[in-house]
């Protein structure tokens, strides 16, 4: 009867084991689950932080190429400015040199071609 009542209790001891075995593995399992859940979730935000940090990337770059082309535009303009104020500077050279010519040829008309500068000049 001893014998039986050991083994009932040894029975009784290895049914309480297993239970707390098989409640330690539930609870480690969702702890397991709950883990590789957070692990997602953390793979998932450093995928999310690194698309984030390429997408600022990017629009730092088209800032950077839309302040070029507005620089670009601006120096364009200017230059078309520039090329303008000359050509009015080369249109004015152009008057002023023709006036002079008219003027020289007006001052120049009553004397031959041949008298020089040392020559004298009839009154």
């Amino acid at each position: 009867a001893l014998c039986g009542l050991q083994l009932e209790e040894a029975a009784h001891r290895h049914a309480q084991e297993l239970a707390a075995l098989q409640c330690r593995l539930q609870e480690e399992l969702r702890l397991q689950k709950e883990l590789g859940c957070q692990l997602g979730a953390y793979d998932l935000r450093r995928e999310l932080e690194r698309e984030r940090s390429h997408v600022r990337q990017q629009r730092e770059a088209y800032a950077g190429l839309q302040k070029a082309l507005e620089q670009l535009s601006i120096a364009r303009s200017v230059d078309r400015q520039l090329l303008a104020e000359h050509a009015r500077e080369i249109e004015q050279w152009k008057g002023r040199w023709a006036d002079l010519k008219q003027r020289q040829t007006q001052t120049l008309a009553p004397y031959p071609r041949h008298c020089t500068a040392t020559d004298q000049v009839p009154l």
